[in-house]
């Protein structure tokens, strides 16, 4: 599932202007912090002159009515490839059984896509912000079709065979949520007011596609054959790409660089993808840029950044673990493409609510910090479940409150990371996830062989609570101090 993003200042960034001498001076003023552009005191970027906007808005762009043309033609486009991969959800698992893989060799395959992705991330995030968000969501959906039909081939190949495929959906998935989060954003910089009903909207859409597609899925692979499934899955993406084709490209400014200074040449698209810098070797791969590091200084990134890794936690075992679970029950594919259908059409019951929520409340953090850690906490119930029925409504608990949540998460992760920024901020939430990702499904998968899968699925479950419980205090903490600081002394504003 796909997230997003949009620029603060004015209150969260400190005065406009002046001279450099001045922005110190209201430092000291604020008791010697720096200005916050991330909403919890991490200290502003060093961006160009006007390309940081007022709060809760896009440069040159008012709290307008939402570009709900745009976002229909978008969030259609997603509807697509949602339908078309969420079908093969339920299917991969058992097809993957017939082959005569175990957990753990279950595990492998969903983790090659998180191998490759670990790789692009941050350049492809680079791209985004300096070259624009359709190009990457094009051509990305293009590699990904061809890497979901080619994995339903290769699939009684074994994992060699299965290994160039996967790799490339890695590759051409996280060209597309790059650049489609950063578009989802850049769109609702146009109405801040609405950014949550716009998530909300997307969200519940997608939550459509994910309560159709796997039940879908599953029948037509019990009645035609599990490889019909992956063919059905890349015609859903590569309509996607044709969606995506027809969108205007969102990003202001298109091509230059954010950070650089005049006339400075811009890299080549080349030079931005390549994962090994030019003055560091190889070492240069796991080397963060400074925008990378200063977005880490955030809490509140750090707090989106837990969240995003623990849906790869959920994801992993939930695809690793819990077929096999739900096996002792003589659940199949069609049995799982239900619980998926269930849990969809609850959590996109859930996300209207969600939306008025976080669209009323001032802080979004409250709402994401309870609503996260309740969805991962029923999580861990499901271990401790003795029957499917048991099994399916602890899971409807979860995804209630995940949904509740849902749209507060989007409309914090716009409201606190700045458009110049946008697309490596969303790359260094994808590379957690990522990370994640890849060691997950094996992590789990080995311990759900060796122990059991409930046991796999409580380990899974505690990660996540610990995570975003973490960062959660953290950002609540840090949000409640910056008010503090920044709150005008007490009586200030009463008549002399």
């Amino acid at each position: 599932r796909h997230r997003v993003l949009v620029p603060v200042r004015g209150a969260l960034t400190g005065p406009e202007s002046g001279s450099e001498k001045d922005s110190e001076d209201a430092r000291r003023s604020r008791g010697g912090k720096p200005a916050a552009v991330y909403g919890d005191g991490a200290e502003q970027p060093h961006l160009p002159v006007g390309e940081q906007a007022p709060a809760g808005a896009a440069p040159g762009l008012s709290d307008e009515r939402p570009p709900w043309m745009q976002v229909a033609v978008l969030v259609g486009a997603q509807l697509m490839l949602n339908l078309g991969m969420s079908q093969v959800v339920p299917v991969l698992p058992y097809y993957a059984q017939e082959a005569g893989l175990t957990a753990s060799g279950l595990g492998i395959v969903l983790a090659f896509p998180s191998a490759s992705r670990l790789l692009v991330n941050m350049p492809l995030g680079r791209l985004a912000d300096s070259h624009g968000r359709k190009p990457l969501m094009v051509a990305g959906t293009m590699l990904t079709a061809i890497g979901v039909v080619g994995t339903g081939v290769a699939m009684p190949y074994g994992l060699l065979g299965l290994l160039p495929f996967r790799l490339l959906v890695g590759l051409g998935s996280a060209s597309s949520m790059v650049g489609s989060g950063a578009m989802v954003a850049d769109l609702s910089d146009r109405a801040p007011a609405h950014r949550a009903k716009i998530m909300g909207f997307q969200q519940a859409v997608l939550a459509c596609a994910w309560s159709s597609g796997p039940a879908l899925g599953g029948f037509m692979a019990e009645q035609y054959g599990a490889l019909n499934s992956f063919y059905a899955a890349g015609a859903g993406v590569m309509l996607c790409s044709l969606g995506y084709a027809a969108l205007p490209e969102t990003l202001l400014d298109k091509g230059k660089v954010p950070g650089g200074k005049g006339a400075a040449a811009k890299p080549s698209p080349l030079e931005l993808l390549l994962p090994v810098k030019r003055s560091g070797g190889l070492a240069g791969m796991f080397v963060l840029g400074r925008k990378s590091r200063e977005i880490l200084r955030s809490a509140d990134q750090r707090l989106l950044i837990a969240i995003s890794g623990s849906n790869a936690i959920s994801q992993a075992c939930f695809m690793a673990v819990v077929p096999f679970h739900l096996a002792h029950w003589g659940a199949g594919p069609a049995s799982l493409g239900a619980v998926f259908a269930i849990i969809s059409a609850v959590y996109m019951i859930a996300m209207p609510v969600g939306s008025a929520l976080a669209d009323r409340i001032g802080s979004k953090r409250e709402l994401v910090v309870v609503g996260s850690i309740a969805s991962q906490v029923s999580f861990g119930a499901l271990a401790l479940v003795d029957s499917y029925e048991s099994f399916v409504g602890v899971l409807i608990l979860s995804n209630l409150a995940g949904g509740i949540a849902g749209p507060a998460v989007g409309a914090l992760t716009a409201e606190v990371t700045p458009q110049p920024i946008r697309g490596r901020a969303l790359s260094l939430h994808r590379t957690a996830a990522d990370l994640l990702g890849l060691v997950s499904p094996v992590g789990l998968g080995m311990l759900a062989d060796v122990y059991s899968n409930p046991m796999a699925i409580l380990a899974s479950a505690s990660a996540m609570a610990v995570m975003t419980g973490a960062t959660g205090v953290e950002s609540l903490y840090r949000s409640s101090d910056s008010a503090r600081r920044t709150a005008p002394p007490e009586g200030e504003g009463h008549a002399k």
